[in-house]
């Protein structure tokens, strides 16, 4: 009897420690969203990890090789594994306090949203960031930021504003191309004011 269990209870120590392992991402495969792990010597089979939504509204956001995860396994069985996060190291955190939520990207570009201080965007030289709602797009690079909406986009850069179609308005007054100034009598003389 001692010998029939003893085989037993060594395969329910193994799964038990191969429950949940730490390791380091080895191999990537984005097209399928799968990646092996390196765990001491032991290099899992191709598996998933845990994302927060995978159903009608969807997400991606990929694993770097070197990457450590967490490994769980479903009863202590590495090809049924899953990886269920990334492990912050002391050389890759980046967050300082608790009410920040900090992302930063390879190419040096950081969005950064504080509870306390709202929300920073720094694009990395020579990025652009584009936003659209409806029919109204707003690109923000290094030249300034161009705001289009229909056939009218006004862009703001060190050079100034500069608005295409559409009309100008202010407090209600039209101060576009299109506008005129009354009691005045046409002719070669020009009015007081700029240009």
């Amino acid at each position: 009897m001692t010998e029939r269990r003893d085989p037993e209870l060594t395969d329910l120590k193994r799964r038990v420690a191969n429950g949940t392992l730490i390791g380091t991402v080895s191999q990537v495969d984005h097209e399928n969203a799968r990646y092996r792990v390196k765990i001491g010597e032991l290099e899992t089979d191709w598996i998933p990890k845990l994302k927060a939504r995978s159903g009608k509204t969807k997400e991606y956001e990929p694993l770097d090789e070197g990457e450590q995860v967490l490994v769980q396994s479903v009863s202590g069985d590495l090809s049924q594994g899953v990886i269920m996060g990334s492990i912050e190291t002391q050389e890759r955190q980046i967050g300082t306090k608790g009410t920040q939520h900090r992302r930063e990207y390879p190419d040096g570009t950081v969005v950064d949203y504080d509870d306390d201080g709202g929300l920073s965007v720094k694009l990395a030289p020579g990025r652009s960031s584009v936003t659209t709602v409806g029919d109204v797009t707003v690109t923000t690079s290094q030249d300034g930021v161009l705001m289009q909406a229909g056939g009218v986009s006004a862009k703001v850069s060190s050079e100034g504003l500069a608005v295409t179609g559409g009309k100008i308005t202010h407090n209600g007054v039209n101060i576009g191309s299109d506008h005129v100034h009354g009691g005045v009598v046409r002719g070669g003389a020009d009015t007081l004011g700029p240009h």
